[in-house]
């Protein structure tokens, strides 16, 4: 390696910082449609609204069969970065070196831990969905607390360009 290439490794600051593990639990089928539901708490997850673009992730996420158990990261964002590189930024993706797609199976279950534990952080997470078409894509899912209400927010949307996360939201990997 070069002097200018390992002086430029070593310039490159993370943007996440590894918080914790969580082992979730393996599932033999999960229908993301009968799991996050508006208005209800199933299986110790209270989902008091969800937004229309995941509204369509969770329609098209039609069920995970033999999900295994997973030994969930979670990291905390160290300061804004997008999804994807952008200019000077690597993005989150990048940077979870191929460990960034979680099944949403293993959401639900960090979601109901987190819920049990009342440690109620902003969660981003990568699941892989096929779309209608039959085109797999890459769907950001965005859960945060609501205390006035008492139960997750969820929204989502396909990765396909620049979106700015805030600092201290905290994101799931493998």
């Amino acid at each position: 390696m070069s002097e200018q290439s390992q002086a430029s490794k070593l310039e490159t600051k993370s943007v996440l910082l590894h918080l914790y593990s969580f082992g979730a639990v393996a599932v033999e089928g999960f229908i993301a449609a009968e799991k996050f539901v508006e208005g209800k708490t199933v299986d110790g997850v209270s989902i008091a609204w969800l937004g229309p673009d995941i509204k369509k992730f969770i329609k098209n996420k039609k069920r995970e069969i033999c999900v295994g158990p997973a030994e969930l990261k979670i990291h905390k964002l160290l300061v804004e970065a997008g999804d994807l590189p952008d200019g000077d930024n690597s993005g989150i993706i990048t940077e979870l070196d191929g460990k960034h797609k979680i099944m949403s199976a293993h959401l639900h279950d960090l979601l109901a831990h987190k819920q049990r534990t009342r440690e109620f952080s902003s969660v981003v997470a990568y699941i892989p969905c096929d779309e209608d078409d039959g085109n797999a894509v890459l769907w950001a899912v965005h859960a945060y607390w609501r205390s006035l209400v008492a139960g997750w927010y969820i929204l989502g949307r396909i990765v396909s360009g620049p979106y700015i996360w805030h600092a201290g939201f905290q994101v799931v990997s493998l």
